[in-house]
Parts: structure tokens; C-alpha cells; sequence
């Protein structure tokens, strides 16, 4: 009798052990599944750009005298990433023949930066000439009398005169805008460059405008947007943040008044901040300007000189040869100046 209850107790014991603690494959299979990452935490994690796949919509296209801005994918394990809210995408070239870069830099909870490169073609239809035809009037009989045409009067004169060339629509600016290789001057082209307008609506991103100034003297701002396209054309201007510091003497704001402002006169390797090249350019046509640093600094030193009318920034809104648009954050991150063409 006392055998079969220890033989009862036995199995008892055995059994509850079973039920308490599982086998160890079962164990295993679930702390598998406690590990996978859901989409919603996945949105949350900080992650990095040279983790992520980038892409652009196509790597080629034809130098037709357009702007091309490939559209930028970036995903992250299979999910899509906000370009609003995750990163930014800024273009440099896109126009021309040859290499156009783009950068794409991470935001909020997605870190580091990434750059594509996009070719530009030769435009084959710019190299097929049509040809002209070409016909021959036969000579006028020499027994008819040929009339003299008359001669037009005052008012068909008047009415057959040349119309002025139309104005230019703005639809480009004038920047300096990022130091590609860490030296003075612009080797690569693309640092102080004449770009298609750009806004952004995220309130971190550079493009996203807070002020316009226009010039209330619009011969002055256009003579000052010219300045400003020879300034692009100049590849011994290049783009420096900190221009004062760091080329001293040889600075742009040191070397623009031996020549008068005239920017296409500069033969020496120099960097400038994004505001000093727009204030020199306005120094050039007349208009007093100050070298500040900070955007809300120098959006007030702006608004204070009396050249310029102030607009706050609106989508969509008209602008013209000579406006001065500027990104003005009240952190002093990611302020911006530039010149409307």
C-alpha cells in the first residue's frame, strides 16, 4: 500500500514540473516572436541614412535648359520614410551637361547624410540643324517701270516700332550655398551657383522663407541681381559660413571694396557666407547693407536701412528682379539669404 501512494506521488510531482516549465523548444519559439520589430516602433527608433536604401527616380536625363530634380526614395526595411518629417533633398546643378549631385540629409529621429549623383546628356536636338530653303525671285523686267515704295507716315512708323523686350519673370536665385571641398574658391562649380526657386514647408528646412525685401529703387535691385549672376560666374568665389574667420584678409567682405564691389573683378581664391555675397552684391547698386551673420539679425538690419520694403513671405506670391528672400529661425539654425534673378 505505502509503495502504491509513492509511486502516486511520483507521477503527482512529474506532472506539475511538466506544467510549470515548458519544454525548451517552446521557450525558444517564444522568446523568438517577443523580438520582431513592429512598424510602429520602427517609426520611432533613431536611425541612420547609411543604413537606409537611397534612390532617385532616374540617373540621367537630357540637358534641354530645364531644371531635372530626380524624385528621392528612402526607405528603411521595407518602410518608406517622410521626406517632410525623416529628411531633406537639396539639388545642386540638375541643368547642364555633366555630373548633378544631390543631397539628402536625415532630420528628427533619422541622422547622417547621403549624396546621389544624376547625369546630365548632350541635347541631341540642339546639334540637328534644320535645313533652310533657299529661293530665287526672278529679276524684275527691265521694260516695266518700277514704282518707288512710299514712304511710311509718322503714325505707321510709330505703330512698326519695336516693342521693348518683355521683363524677366523670375523663376531662379542667386546663393551661396554649401563648401563642398573645405578650400577657398569653387572648384566644383556648385557652390556659389544660380539655381530654379526653391520653398520648403518644413520649418527646419532652409528654403522655407520667413521675409521678402524688394528694393524700392527697382533700378538698383536688378543692377544688384546682375552683380549677383557674375558672382556665380566666377569660380574664385566660393562658399564659406564662417568667411571672416577663416580667410581673414583674403575674405570676399575684405576684397570686394578694392574693386569696387564688382564681384566679376575678383582673382583671388576667397570664401563668403550666404548673406555676404547678397550684401555685396546690394553695395554694388547703391543699397547699404550689413554684414550680420545670424538670419534675424540680418533681417532687421534689413528692415531698418530704409532701401527695402518688407513682405512677410507668402506661398505663391509674385517676386521680382532684385528681391531679397531670407529663412530667418529663431534658433539661428538653418538660416539662409539669397537673391532673386
Amino acid at each position: 500500500m505505502l509503495i502504491k501512494i509513492t509511486q502516486l506521488l511520483i507521477i503527482l510531482v512529474a506532472a506539475m514540473a511538466a506544467y510549470v516549465f515548458p519544454a525548451e523548444t517552446d521557450y525558444v519559439t517564444a522568446q523568438e516572436d517577443s523580438t520582431q520589430t513592429s512598424l510602429s516602433a520602427l517609426s520611432f527608433a533613431e536611425i541612420n541614412l547609411s543604413d537606409c536604401t537611397v534612390s532617385l527616380a532616374y540617373n540621367e536625363f537630357v540637358a534641354d535648359g530645364k531644371y531635372h530634380m530626380p524624385k528621392v526614395t528612402v526607405t528603411y526595411k521595407g518602410k518608406k520614410l517622410n521626406k517632410k518629417e525623416d529628411y531633406t533633398v537639396t539639388y545642386y546643378g540638375g541643368k547642364a551637361e555633366g555630373i548633378s549631385t544631390v543631397k539628402v540629409t536625415g532630420q528628427g529621429n533619422c541622422r547622417g547624410e547621403v549624396t546621389l549623383q544624376y547625369t546630365g546628356k548632350a541635347n541631341p536636338a540642339s546639334s540637328t540643324a534644320k535645313p533652310t530653303k533657299t529661293t530665287t525671285k526672278p529679276a524684275p523686267s527691265t521694260t516695266k517701270q518700277i514704282k518707288p515704295a512710299p514712304r511710311p507716315t509718322a503714325s505707321a512708323a510709330k505703330t512698326n516700332a519695336a516693342k521693348p523686350p518683355a521683363a524677366k519673370k523670375s523663376h531662379s536665385i542667386g546663393q551661396a550655398r554649401a563648401d563642398l571641398d573645405r578650400k577657398p574658391g569653387d572648384s566644383s562649380g556648385r557652390e556659389v551657383v544660380e539655381s530654379k526657386f526653391l520653398y520648403s514647408s518644413s520649418r527646419t528646412s532652409v528654403y522655407n522663407w520667413t521675409y521678402v525685401f524688394r528694393p524700392k529703387d527697382a533700378a538698383k535691385g536688378s543692377k544688384a541681381a546682375a552683380m549677383c549672376e557674375k558672382a556665380v560666374k566666377n569660380n574664385k568665389i566660393g562658399y564659406c559660413g564662417s568667411g571672416k574667420k577663416k580667410y581673414g584678409k583674403k575674405s570676399l567682405d575684405k576684397l570686394a571694396p578694392k574693386v569696387g564691389y564688382d564681384l566679376s573683378k575678383i582673382t583671388t581664391k576667397t570664401g563668403c557666407s550666404c548673406g555676404d555675397l547678397i550684401c555685396i552684391c546690394n553695395r554694388y547698386a547703391g543699397l547699404s547693407t550689413c554684414y550680420i551673420g545670424s538670419g534675424v539679425q540680418l533681417a532687421r538690419s534689413y528692415k531698418n536701412n530704409g532701401n527695402f520694403t518688407c513682405y512677410a513671405y507668402k506661398k505663391g506670391m509674385t517676386l521680382k528682379r532684385g528681391d531679397v528672400l531670407i529663412t530667418a529661425h529663431k534658433s539661428g539654425k538653418n538660416n539662409h539669404v539669397v537673391m532673386c534673378l
